[in-house]
């Protein structure tokens, strides 16, 4: 199913906005009574599932892919992007990239090996993905400009870049898409409003598009971002920005948006601290840093599993449920009916090339490249990077009781 709520809203975006068919639109979007009723929630929990966005990969990278593809891929031969051990954005664009005949190199930072991020590994190995290891945030720059090179070199212009995430006013527009749906979806079950929309902030374009979304959309309704990184990485008004950036690229391309932001002071409104109530960053459940797992999220990820089969992980979608159950209290409104909230499911349910969590094919693990190889089977590891100095707690810890080394 391919319906563009966004295009249905707005008909002559579609052929002013160029965008790759890649998902199945509209997601579900699904009562969650019996993780409501375990966590004693005092309102009804829904769940958007962009867990099921793409049958070959899913997420939240999906949406943002399909406007990112679209109007770049024109005669590139590879994209480039980055993002940590166990990026999901590496191994969605390695999925998805090849539909339009791009090959995908993937440029990784540090963060914690788990199963999970060992299983992002093999499955970008899988799909072909030529990864690099550069340790940091120093070592995406150089690798970026190294590709850069290479291109300009080898074919005369320079690779397709991804920013770590894909996050961009263009890319933000699939989550605006997707306010519309969930809107849309509410209003068929007969529920107003969300008080509250949940997602997960790594680089900030899914919820800038989520903004964006309830902003042009008129909804009463609080976009919760849950940090999942460090707070300078994710500063509010970075968001905020973002939000509006996205709003004045579709006012460029569709006249009618132009008025009803005018009319409206949506614009005015998100320059402001909290976008005048519509927004919120939640910076309490991030842990150590970025990719280490709270006590907090794992219970939130084992709980959704055992309630609704929803399957969920501790870097990004297990942190945003357990900030919602946290604020339930706060959530509930006052003395009328609770309104619902919404939790944004954004991590992929799909096993990419057929890789489960905590299955390691030896014939895989024997085709990641040797700098990667540590993450399997060296038996003492180098701890060099530079994140080692923000999380120094949690590396002395593993160092005593795994045999890593600091550099």
């Amino acid at each position: 199913m391919d319906r563009y709520a966004l295009f249905e809203a707005y008909p002559g975006l579609a052929a002013r906005l160029p965008r790759l068919p890649l998902g199945s639109w509209p997601t579900p979007l699904v009562a969650a009574p019996k993780l409501a009723a375990a966590a004693g929630l005092p309102f009804a929990l829904y769940v958007k599932r962009d867990d099921l966005s793409s049958a070959v990969y899913g997420g939240n990278k999906v949406r943002k892919l399909e406007l990112l593809l679209a109007p770049k891929a024109g005669g590139r031969r590879l994209v480039v992007t980055a993002g940590g051990l166990g990026s999901n954005h590496v191994v969605a664009t390695a999925a998805l990239a090849s539909r339009v005949g791009l090959r995908t190199r993937g440029l990784l930072f540090c963060q914690p090996v788990t199963a999970q991020v060992r299983r992002n590994l093999l499955a970008a190995v899988a799909l072909g993905a030529d990864l690099r290891w550069v340790k940091d945030y120093p070592g995406v720059v150089a690798g970026y400009l190294a590709a850069i090179g290479e291109g300009l070199v080898a074919d005369g212009r320079p690779p397709y870049v991804l920013m770590p995430g894909g996050s961009n006013a263009r890319s933000s527009v699939g989550y605006l898409n997707a306010v519309l749906e969930l809107a849309g979806q509410l209003r068929e079950a007969g529920q107003p409003d969300p008080a509250a929309i949940f997602l997960p902030g790594g680089t900030g374009g899914t919820a800038a598009g989520v903004l964006a979304g309830v902003a042009l959309a008129g909804l009463d309704t609080v976009v919760v971002a849950v940090r999942v990184v460090s707070a300078n990485l994710l500063p509010e008004p970075k968001i905020r920005d973002l939000a509006a950036a996205t709003l004045r690229l579709l006012a460029r391309r569709e006249p009618e948006i132009g008025r009803q932001l005018a009319k409206t002071g949506t614009l005015g409104r998100l320059a402001k601290p909290g976008a005048g109530g519509l927004f919120a960053l939640e910076g309490g459940h991030v842990g150590e840093a970025y990719g280490f797992a709270t006590s907090e999220g794992r219970a939130a990820v084992d709980l959704a599993w055992a309630t609704e089969g929803l399957k969920l992980e501790t870097t990004y979608t297990g942190k945003a449920l357990a900030a919602l159950l946290a604020n339930a209290g706060g959530l509930a409104g006052g003395a009328g009916p609770a309104r619902p909230v919404v939790f944004l499911n954004t991590f992929s349910s799909v096993d990419p090339a057929g890789v489960a969590v905590g299955t390691e094919p030896a014939e895989l693990v024997a085709r990641v490249p040797e700098p990667l190889r540590w993450c399997f089977d060296r038996p003492r590891r180098d701890c060099r990077c530079a994140l080692a100095g923000q999380s120094r707690p949690f590396c002395e810890a593993v160092r005593s009781r795994d045999g890593w080394e600091w550099g």
